[in-house]
């Protein structure tokens, strides 16, 4: 899963600035059987410096069980909490 800034006069993604939150783990080529769906994604303005994402993750062979995954975004620049663009900061925790 990445995120990244939307340029607002053409409401695309702004490609250089994109960042992976949530890495695919296992080959989704060769083995896709055990490779986790992710869906069902939420985001949260922790604080001015810190957002948090959620998200589902689940295999169909284990019986559709599955874990829910939390990643922080730390934010060089504080945001506004009323929709204020950050900075990135290059690492996210997962």
């Amino acid at each position: 899963m990445f995120m990244a800034k939307v340029d607002r006069q053409s409401l695309r993604l702004i490609r250089d600035t994109e960042r992976v939150v949530f890495p695919l783990q296992g080959d989704g080529i060769n083995d896709p059987h055990h490779v986790a769906r992710m869906g069902h994604f939420h985001t949260v303005a922790a604080s001015p410096n810190e957002s948090w994402v959620t998200v589902g993750e689940t295999l169909s062979e284990n019986g559709w069980k599955g874990d829910t995954l939390l990643a922080r975004v730390r934010w060089n620049r504080p945001a506004s909490m009323n929709g204020g663009a950050p900075g990135l900061h290059e690492s996210c925790e997962r």
